[in-house]
C-alpha cells in the first residue's frame, strides 16, 4: 500500500470505486440503526390429540420492548409485573398454531411469574413463564400442527430497526420423550407432523446442526456492527496471509467469549456490550486512518483478538437462554454449529471484499492509501452512529404502563 498518498492533493481527488462500495455498505448499516435488536427464548411444546400446549418463556427485556422500552436501568419492579399480566395478550396474537392449516384459538392457563425481587437482580436472565393452551377442535389427533410467530416485529428497536424475536422449539409428544428441537424465526412457519403409532420418535441432531448453522449466518449478514468491523480489518490486509492472521485472531477471541456466554460462564448485559462493540468499530476505522502503521503486525492482532472477545458476547446473545434445556449433546453440537455458521457468514463478506481490495490495488496502486482513507472513514461514521444510538435509545428508567 502506498502510505504516502496522504497530500491534500489525494483527498481532493475523485472518490474511488471502493469508496463507493463502502458508502453502500454505509447505507445499508445506518437503515437498520440498532445493532443487536436480538431476542431468543426457549417454547416448549406438547402435542396431544386435543390440544396443543404451549410454554413461552419472556425475559423482561422482551416484555419490557413490546411496551416500547428498554430492559435497562432502574425501573418500578411493581409495573413490569403488571405488564407482565397483560403479556399473554400479545403472545396470543403473534404466536399462532395452525393444524391441517386451521388456524386455533389460544388462551392462558397459567402464568408463573419469577420470584420478587427476581427482575432487579438479573432482568435479562428471568423468565415470566405462559403457559397457552390451543385447543384442538376436531377428536381426530393432528396429522400436521404448523408453528408460526411474528412476535415484536410491530415494534421498533430503533428507527427503522425492528425488533428479531427466536424461539428454541422444543416439540413433544404427549405420550413419548422429547422428538424435535429447532429454531422458530419471525415469518419462517415450521410444520411438524406427529407419527401417532409406530417407532417411537427421537431427537434430531441434525435438525439442530441445520438450524444453528443458518441462524450463525443469519446472525451476521443481518449483524452490521459486526460486518462493519471485520470490513475495517480487511481494507487494512495487504496479502492473504495479513487477512488469514487478523481473521485467525478475531475468530479465536469471538469463540471463546461466545462458548463462555453459552455455557453460563462470563455475560455482560447488552447495555454494556453494544456500545463496546460499536466502540470497537470505532477505533479500528480511526486507526486504518490516523496510525496506517499500526494495522499490520502484532497490535493489530492484538486489536482484532481483544475487541473479537467483546464481539463474542454479541453473538451470544440469548443463545444461553434459548438453549437453557438443550439435552447436553445438543448444546456442544448447537454451539459448533453457531461459530460455523457465524464463520460462514464471515467469509461470505471478507473473501468477496478483499478479492475487490486486491483488483483494485494491482490496477491502480496509486489508489491504495485513498480507498484505505475514504472507506475508513465512512465506516468510522457508521460506527459513531451506532454508538449514539446504544447510549441514546431511552431506558427503562420510570415505570412501565401495563397495556
Amino acid at each position: 500500500m502506498n502510505r504516502g498518498v496522504a497530500s491534500s492533493r489525494s483527498l481532493r481527488a475523485p472518490v474511488p470505486r471502493i469508496a463507493l462500495l463502502s458508502a453502500a455498505l454505509a447505507a445499508l448499516s445506518v437503515s437498520p440503526a440498532a445493532a443487536h435488536p436480538l431476542i431468543q427464548d426457549p417454547l416448549w411444546v406438547v402435542v396431544s390429540p386435543d390440544a396443543i400446549h404451549v410454554r413461552v418463556s419472556a425475559t423482561l427485556r422482551e416484555i419490557a420492548a413490546a411496551e416500547g422500552r428498554r430492559a435497562e436501568g432502574v425501573f418500578d419492579e411493581d409495573s413490569i409485573r403488571r405488564a407482565a399480566v397483560a403479556y399473554p395478550d400479545y403472545l396470543l396474537r403473534h404466536i399462532r398454531v395452525r393444524v391441517r392449516g386451521e388456524l386455533l384459538e389460544g388462551r392462558l392457563v397459567k402464568l408463573i411469574p419469577p420470584e420478587p425481587g427476581a427482575y432487579s437482580e438479573a432482568p435479562d436472565r428471568v423468565f415470566t413463564r405462559y403457559d397457552l393452551d390451543y385447543p384442538v377442535p376436531a377428536a381426530v389427533p393432528p396429522a400436521s400442527v404448523t408453528f408460526e410467530q411474528d412476535v415484536l416485529r410491530d415494534v421498533l428497536y430503533a428507527p427503522g430497526q425492528p425488533w428479531d424475536v427466536t424461539y428454541a422449539l422444543r416439540i413433544k409428544r404427549v405420550d413419548r420423550r422429547e422428538i424435535e428441537t429447532t429454531l422458530l424465526r419471525a415469518a419462517a412457519p415450521f410444520a411438524y407432523e406427529p407419527r401417532w403409532s409406530g417407532v417411537p420418535e427421537t431427537p434430531g441432531l441434525a435438525s439442530t446442526l441445520v438450524e444453528y448453522a443458518r441462524h450463525g449466518v443469519h446472525h451476521i449478514l443481518t449483524g452490521f456492527d459486526h460486518l462493519l468491523f471485520i470490513s475495517a480489518l480487511v481494507l487494512a490486509a495487504l496479502g492473504l496471509w495479513d487477512l488469514a492472521k487478523v481473521v485467525a485472531a478475531f475468530t479465536l477471541a469471538h469463540s471463546l467469549t461466545l462458548t463462555l456466554a453459552v455455557l453460563g460462564l462470563v455475560r455482560l448485559p447488552a447495555g454494556v456490550v453494544e456500545p463496546l462493540i460499536a466502540a470497537s468499530i470505532v477505533f479500528v476505522a480511526v486507526e486504518n486512518v490516523v496510525w496506517p502503521e499500526r494495522t499490520r503486525g502484532r497490535l493489530r492482532l492484538a486489536v482484532a483478538f481483544g475487541f473479537g472477545l467483546v464481539h463474542g458476547l454479541g453473538f451470544a446473545g440469548g443463545l444461553l437462554d434459548a438453549m437453557r434445556e438443550l439435552p447436553k449433546a445438543q448444546v456442544a453440537a448447537a454451539i459448533v454449529s453457531f461459530s460455523a455458521g457465524v464463520e460462514t457468514g464471515h467469509m461470505m463478506v471478507v473473501l468477496p471484499l478483499f478479492a475487490v481490495l486486491a483488483v483494485l490495488r494491482r490496477r491502480a496502486p496509486a489508489w491504495g492509501a485513498r480507498n484505505l482513507r475514504y472507506a475508513s472513514v465512512l465506516i468510522s461514521a457508521c460506527g459513531a452512529y451506532y454508538l449514539w444510538v446504544a447510549l441514546s435509545l431511552p431506558s427503562l428508567v420510570g415505570s412501565v404502563h401495563a397495556q
